[in-house]
């Protein structure tokens, strides 16, 4: 693939170990991968760049998904083409919550991966086989 056109992607997580494995799935499918280490490192490089795909842990320390979420949807950063938020919450009033801002989608922990691939991929319909997950 040229580096030209490669997707671009910010995972935001606070877990170093998590953003690094994310990396490296997301780089063996061609994607250009930033890591942001908190959402506060999240909100400055969606600040100052362009991403294709956000993929968003929920709970982190000070800046929290929900907080950054907010900030995308009132427009104080650039929102991504595609906001993915990762949670090992079940609760179904935040997802809701979060899908109402404008996320596309809110995947469960342990991550399905060829879900999430698919959801950065565009399909519509994995969005909608994740959102129905959760009604399981």
């Amino acid at each position: 693939m040229n580096p030209v056109f490669r997707r671009r992607a910010l995972i935001a997580d606070d877990d170093h170990t998590n953003g690094e494995l994310m990396r490296d799935l997301l780089e063996s499918q061609g994607w250009r991968v930033e890591v942001a280490e908190g959402g506060a490192a999240a909100l400055h490089r969606l600040a100052v760049d362009l991403f294709d795909a956000l993929v968003l842990d929920l709970h982190m320390p000070e800046v929290d998904g929900v907080d950054v979420v907010r900030a995308i949807h009132g427009g104080e950063v650039r929102g991504p083409k595609r906001l993915v938020v990762v949670t090992a919450d079940p609760v179904y009033a935040v997802r809701e919550d979060l899908l109402s801002l404008g996320v596309h989608c809110v995947l469960t922990k342990p991550v399905d991966i060829t879900v999430l691939l698919q959801v950065l991929d565009g399909d519509d319909g994995a969005v909608l086989d994740a959102r129905l997950d959760v009604l399981d």
